[in-house]
């Protein structure tokens, strides 16, 4: 079995991946160029210095802008060999147990974070043999010490739960349950609201609390992760992702594909492919 840790160098100006999910954290540090990349629903453009994180099963991938040159440093490592079950239950991890805070997966160049972070990336620089047991324990370390600067950095997303109780945040996890087994159906506050026993307007609060998002947008972003997804592994045409993916109108889909994706998804499917 491979060791769960891994350090990846890339440099190109294609898509380093095709879109994918996988079931290990992600750091990625953009070393060089300018790169473009797609997380969930989200667009970000990616400079020298910034440093993106993508949870497990997060839909993304990058891909170069104008086919313009540009490289990454990537530690990818499953969540067994950072986090012992007693400490990921610590309120300060919330950010990377709960699929359902809405997070910046971009960390800005200009912040001390994304700086500590490329330090500890240039220290792994300075390791000649990497295919040794020394360098996985070696690289086990610096995992150690990024997850701190996260921790650092996203010490504030726990405010999300908005002060919820115990009992709050396990009626609306059964919501975002319901919501991630029928986000192809047809879903609306009259549906959701019994699940929770809350009135509708006191959902609506509730739900951007927790999640820092309005019910609507949240089923929007699931539908669209649905549509990039066939985009990208399918040949059916776009009228046919459209209503795979439940929406039942075409003009409003490519309306908030392009106010989401920031391109057309004819576009969008060329460029990932």
């Amino acid at each position: 079995m491979n060791f769960p840790i891994a350090y990846i160098t890339y440099r190109g100006n294609r898509n380093i991946t095709k879109l994918k999910r996988h079931s290990s954290f992600e750091i990625s540090l953009v070393d060089g160029g300018t790169v473009q990349y797609y997380v969930g629903s989200r667009v970000y453009i990616g400079k020298k210095g910034d440093v993106f994180f993508i949870r497990p099963f997060d839909l993304h991938f990058s891909t170069s802008i104008d086919n313009a040159e540009f490289s990454l440093k990537i530690i990818e490592f499953e969540r067994e060999i950072i986090f012992p079950d007693y400490l990921i239950q610590n309120r300060n991890f919330n950010f990377l147990k709960s699929p359902s805070l809405s997070i910046n997966n971009k960390i800005s160049s200009n912040s001390s974070t994304a700086r500590n972070i490329v330090s500890l990336f240039k220290k792994i620089e300075t390791f000649n043999k990497r295919e040794t047991e020394n360098f996985r324990l070696f690289l086990t370390g610096i995992a150690y010490l990024v997850i701190i600067e996260l921790v650092k950095e996203f010490k504030n997303v726990d405010c999300v739960f908005g002060g919820l109780n115990k009992a709050q945040r396990y009626n609306l996890n059964k919501i975002l349950e319901y919501i991630d087994n029928h986000y192809l159906e047809k879903i609306s506050l009259k549906d959701l609201a019994p699940i929770a026993c809350f009135h509708k307007n006191y959902l609506c609060n509730l739900f951007k609390s927790y999640t820092g998002s309005t019910v609507s947008h949240y089923i929007i972003r699931k539908r669209l992760e649905h549509a990039i997804f066939l985009l990208n592994s399918t040949d059916l045409s776009i009228a046919q992702v459209i209503y795979e993916s439940g929406f039942d109108n075409i003009s409003y889909f490519y309306r908030c594909f392009k106010k989401y994706i920031k391109l057309c998804p004819s576009f969008f499917r060329k460029d990932i492919n």
